[in-house]
């Protein structure tokens, strides 16, 4: 008896999740429906992601400290000479899409009437 509480408390808790992932109420109703003739029911999750490279952008940055040396003869100065740190920066810039799914499928789906999409997702 506790076994079987317990079993209930499981499953109730998972039906929850995949409610709140966005299981709507027909498609609860198609899958106690394949449940209720013998058939397996499993869950599937998807995913894929792609990272393509955009561009490559070099530039420089300078420092903003600049070293000024001054030359004197004879106490009176000649010449300034300033010298400067300038780095060159290279970015590279990259795409990442990804995408996913969570798919309830009936049996081993085989065909489309035994998979029901739950929830998917993509973005970049």
């Amino acid at each position: 008896l506790l076994a079987e509480c317990l079993t209930n408390v499981a499953a109730a808790s998972q039906l929850n999740c995949l409610v709140q992932m966005g299981l709507a109420e027909e498609q609860r109703r198609q899958l106690f429906k394949w449940v209720a003739e013998g058939n397996v029911v499993s869950l599937v999750f998807r995913a894929e992601e792609r990272c393509t490279f955009n561009r490559k952008v070099e530039r420089e940055e300078e420092d903003p400290t600049k070293l000024v040396q001054e030359v004197s003869v004879a106490g009176a100065v000649q010449r300034a000479l300033t010298s400067k740190v300038v780095t060159k920066v290279t970015d590279y810039f990259w795409d990442l899409e990804m995408s996913y799914e969570l798919q309830a499928i009936c049996g081993v789906g085989d065909t489309s009437s035994r998979q029901l999409s739950v929830t998917k997702r993509s973005g970049k």
